[in-house]
């Protein structure tokens, strides 16, 4: 079990299984801080945790930046027509059904996607060419180069490699869509048939696992979501709205966190997956506190205030109940240092081993460090 909610008004604690997990609501409704008390939760249970950091800010750090250990990007080529149609769409936003024929005999034999361009380009190279065959080879051409172009130069490993039992943050903020996409596909598929004791953190979900469009990746999260269970392997998908995040993931989800949504509509969305409403209305969704969600399991919904890691237990009571607002809470220098702490999970016994683990960590240490006095706003170290 989990325990970071507790209950408003009564401030008595609520814990959660540990299960798929849905976690919605506006910007700036506290769905990251959620995303990190879980990730502190579960790896304090000997959880392995991989966060895909998908979100980038200008001119601030990333939400997961100097979170954990920073794993490499994992990525497999792939050249199923199926997953190939969903990364083009991705990257155009257009549905290629009108070119998934001519996109089928590009990928025939086709080892790489690079190979695949290639037949692309050797089919427009073919005499008396119909022209409404042209067009669709040629907006295969222009989506496949981005694609490509992409992937040059970038450092990527053929081996999931994450730590055992820690926090794992995958940054992947800098890429387009359809890349992020190939990176989430390789690390369902590896996590599926190689992990046990594991969560996924999808951020920005929408990503991933789109609704109304094609996605390389949502086939595998599934997949994951799914049949991982019995593995003990667990997601956690984010975002700012419902509607946007494929259906059959939602249904998985047995855990739902549904925080403030202004824009009326999707309050009324959210106020009408509330089982049990009684005594709640779609105004009260739209005036969430920071960090304040209704809690929705096998249980009656309740309104809750989610505890953020560095934050002491009566201090969220407090929150809870109403004797302290959301508003006076800031982490303090000491709790900084616990959250340096219990990133580093250190071995028993430091042989040459233990020192390989250790070693790329202490580097990260006056990094983290500077990060969060910035962040703190208590000067620099």
């Amino acid at each position: 079990m989990l325990k970071l909610f507790y209950e408003v008004p009564t401030g008595k604690p609520i814990p959660i299984k540990i299960f798929h997990t849905l976690i919605s609501g506006i910007t700036q409704s506290g769905k990251t801080e959620i995303m990190r008390s879980i990730a502190k939760e579960l790896q304090k249970q000997d959880y392995t945790i991989l966060i895909l950091d998908v979100k980038s800010k200008t001119g601030e750090p990333r939400d997961f930046e100097g979170f954990g250990y920073d794993a490499p990007l994992y990525m497999e080529q792939t050249t199923d027509p199926l997953i190939l149609k969903g990364l083009l769409e991705s990257e155009s936003h257009l549905r290629l059904n009108f070119q998934f024929p001519e996109l089928i005999r590009a990928c025939e034999d086709a080892l790489t996607i690079q190979q695949v361009l290639e037949n692309v380009e050797r089919l427009l190279a073919e005499p008396k060419l119909h022209p409404i065959r042209r067009e669709k080879l040629q907006v295969l051409r222009l989506l496949l180069r981005k694609l490509i172009e992409e992937m040059e130069g970038v450092k990527f490993t053929d081996v999931l490699e994450v730590r055992k039992g820690m926090i794992n943050v995958m940054d992947l903020t800098t890429y387009s869509d359809a890349f992020k996409q190939m990176v989430v596909m390789a690390c369902c598929m590896y996590i599926r048939k190689a992990y046990s004791r594991i969560a996924i953190f999808f951020d920005e979900a929408h990503i991933h696992i789109p609704q109304e469009y094609g996605s390389a990746s949502k086939r595998a999260v599934t997949k994951l979501v799914k049949e991982g269970a019995s593995s003990r392997q667990f997601v956690y998908v984010a975002d700012q709205a419902i509607t946007e995040i494929e259906k059959s993931v939602l249904k998985q989800c047995d855990v739902w966190v549904l925080g403030k949504q202004r824009e009326l509509n999707e309050a009324e969305r959210t106020y009408k997956q509330l089982p049990f409403k009684e005594g709640i209305k779609k105004e009260d969704i739209m005036r969430l506190e920071t960090g304040h969600f209704y809690l929705c399991t096998s249980d009656p919904v309740k309104k809750v205030y989610a505890k953020p890691y560095w934050l002491s237990e009566t201090e969220a009571i407090a929150i809870a109940t109403g004797s302290k607002s959301v508003h006076d809470i800031k982490p303090s220098e000491v709790e900084a240092g616990k959250e340096l702490v219990a990133t580093l999970k250190m071995p028993d016994d430091l042989d040459d081993k233990g020192w390989e683990v250790i070693l790329p960590l202490l580097k990260q240490v006056e990094e983290k460090a500077t990060e969060s006095k910035r962040r703190l706003g208590l000067g620099t170290v």
